[in-house]
């Protein structure tokens, strides 16, 4: 007998099976959308919130990074700033020197001229008498081997470099100083050629 040759009411018994098992196959179906609709639902609002929460954190770090930078500056302002402020204590601080090109241009312009100054410190602190053994030393490279010097009070008011002598000879000093780029005022009219040497002269700030 052939697999179809069935009774009615065996075939009407699988044609129910059938259905049911359509129906059953429809609705699970369904289901299997609502749920990947769902899954998917949830996956795709859990993947914005965490965007958003990176997007949140960036900013954060965006604006820390910001906070640094300006504080960063702000450093550097405040460091530019005090290297100023060491540089020109520095330069207060540091002592009058002759470099070896000014003594070499005023103990030539002193040996041409035969010109025998003598050196007068209106202070007794150690920076104007460094600078005193300077001028002593160009005074003898001109060939003035018992060079003339003298102290006067200590605190005397005078700040800087001056000459005062006979006006002749005044000049041509002068001459030799502004030639080694030395800022010297007028010390006024005198018998004997004169370098005076005051206190350092306060720098502006």
């Amino acid at each position: 007998m052939a697999w179809f040759d069935i009774s009615l009411e065996t075939a009407n018994k699988l044609y129910l099976w059938g259905w049911r098992g359509s129906l059953l196959g429809a609705s699970l179906t369904a289901l299997s959308v609502i749920f990947l609709m769902w899954g998917t639902r949830v996956r795709d609002h859990d993947a914005e919130r965490q965007f958003a929460d990176l997007n949140f954190e960036a900013g954060r770090a965006r604006e820390r990074a910001s906070k640094l930078e300006e504080r960063a500056a702000a450093f550097e302002k405040e460091a530019a700033q005090a290297r100023l402020e060491t540089e020109r204590l520095r330069e207060q601080m540091a002592w009058r020197r002759l470099t070896p090109k000014q003594g070499e241009i005023l103990s030539a312009a002193i040996r041409k001229t035969g010109l025998k100054p003598v050196i007068f410190v209106t202070t007794t602190d150690p920076e104007a008498s460094s600078l005193r053994d300077d001028f002593v030393a160009v005074l003898r490279a001109a060939g003035d081997m018992d060079p003339h010097w003298s102290v006067g009070l200590a605190g005397g008011s005078f700040a800087g470099l001056a000459i005062s002598g006979p006006q002749q000879e005044k000049e041509a000093l002068g001459l030799a100083f502004n030639e080694a780029e030395l800022s010297i005022a007028d010390g006024g009219n005198s018998d004997k050629l004169t370098i005076i040497i005051g206190a350092r002269p306060p720098i502006n700030p």
